[in-house]
């Protein structure tokens, strides 16, 4: 029975995140595979928020046959696409990946870009970000971040989070800090001390919609082969959504040139 890995697009402001009720993106994929009489346990490389979106969350399954992207899309709804697939060793696992980066995009209201910069490099190494997750467990809380940039294009402001593993709204709790940082209303030596955990505060987290899980990578690294129909069902429905000035039109533009940049980047390896 072999274990197979799958790359997974989705929009996440049409769904109630991706697990945990009858209507999120991991059910409709339980859906889609039992279509083909392959009743699966579904391991996930994210369990995203409501609203979150993704361009390369990785789910793994184990079927009695290989199942293609274009056949699991034909019974999954065109807000959710399957659009690479590989052969994988039996005991992989796609929460155990070298690291993951994420996206957040909202519009520019003038905050301080070179203080926010200089806010986000206290984040970068090793370090309890208690402060910035739910719950008590402090063990689970310490985490890894590789990078953060912070870029302006335009009317809107881009960051891009790097890590090994991210906990519950964690993303969403670090941009809020950073974007409040940059419009005067922390300071930093306060986020250094949320950092080091001198005091304990309830951290908010911005809105879920600018959110974008953008890829997943492993050690060894993983060679996907891409479904090039799927790609195609992927823009259009981004182009669709992108004339129709629904919700973020920034964001799913975004989403778009990402994605491209991805697959770009799988085709010249």
């Amino acid at each position: 029975m072999p274990r197979i890995a799958y790359k997974i697009f989705y929009d996440g402001t049409v769904f109630n995140g991706f697990s945990g009720n009858p209507e999120s993106i991991e059910e409709y994929l339980k859906r889609a595979f039992k279509k083909f009489n392959e009743d699966v346990k579904l391991l996930k490389a994210s369990r995203t928020d409501p609203g979150v979106s993704a361009i390369g969350n990785v789910i793994a399954v184990d079927l009695s046959r290989i199942v293609l992207p274009e056949q699991l899309n034909s019974k999954l709804p065109e807000s959710i696409r399957v659009w690479a697939w590989s052969i994988v060793d039996n005991t992989f696992n796609p929460r155990k990946a070298s690291s993951r980066t994420y996206m957040y995009v909202k519009l520019y209201e003038d905050e301080d870009l070179e203080l926010m910069r200089s806010c986000a490099q206290l984040f970068i190494g090793t370090h309890n970000l208690k402060n910035f997750t739910i719950g008590d467990d402090k063990l689970r809380s310490v985490v890894y971040i590789h990078d953060i940039s912070i870029i302006r294009s335009g009317n809107y402001i881009y960051f891009t989070i790097t890590g090994k593993s991210f906990r519950n709204k964690m993303i969403r709790k670090i941009v809020w800090t950073l974007v409040s940082v940059g419009r005067g209303k922390l300071s930093i030596n306060y986020v250094k001390d949320l950092i080091d955990c001198k005091i304990e505060r309830t951290v908010p987290s911005i809105d879920p919609e600018g959110l974008i899980l953008l890829k997943v990578k492993y050690r060894p690294e993983i060679t996907f082969k891409i479904c090039e129909k799927c790609v195609i069902e992927i823009s259009k429905y981004l182009e669709n959504k992108i004339k129709s000035q629904l919700l973020t039109t920034e964001c799913y533009s975004i989403i778009r040139n990402e994605f491209l940049n991805i697959l770009l980047s799988n085709f010249l390896r």
